[in-house]
């Protein structure tokens, strides 16, 4: 791009919103139960996709984790339902230090990650990070 030339790179991130989904640099989640866990609760107020970006660190034991999302009108609501999801996000044993991503289209305000191991103990630690985007106000050019 030229000097005085349209900057693609900043409609995207000023209409991009990022949070924390699952754990933090600091203290990754450790993902070492058969259970069906969740991250953190995430607001889709005013956009319309998010983007779930994970990454893992030294998976120990896992034969694979599945990453999907739930999705809940109400804020710490008790009823998680399945959330319309593009693509899948699964990691395998052997899925060290990769980075892995998929998207969501919400129709309720509120989404989180739900993660399911199998065959973990010791599991692996995980982070995720949701880009939300598309933001209702802004109209998409033709």
């Amino acid at each position: 791009m030229g000097i005085g030339a349209p900057s693609i790179v900043g409609s995207f991130y000023r209409d991009t919103k990022v949070a924390a989904a699952l754990g933090t640099l600091a203290s990754a989640t450790t993902i070492q139960t058969t259970a069906a866990a969740y991250g953190t609760e995430i607001d889709c107020k005013g956009y319309k996709k998010v983007l779930f970006t994970l990454l893992s660190g030294a998976i120990t034991d896992a034969t694979s984790i599945t990453f999907t999302a739930v999705e809940n009108a109400a804020s710490s609501g008790s009823v998680n339902t399945a959330c319309p999801q593009i693509g899948t996000c699964v990691f395998a044993a052997a899925d060290d230090g990769l980075v892995k991503s998929y998207e969501v289209i919400p129709n309720a305000r509120y989404v989180k990650i739900k993660y399911v191991a199998v065959g973990a103990t010791t599991g692996g630690p995980f982070v995720g990070i949701a880009h939300l985007c598309d933001p209702d106000e802004v109209a998409n050019p033709s």
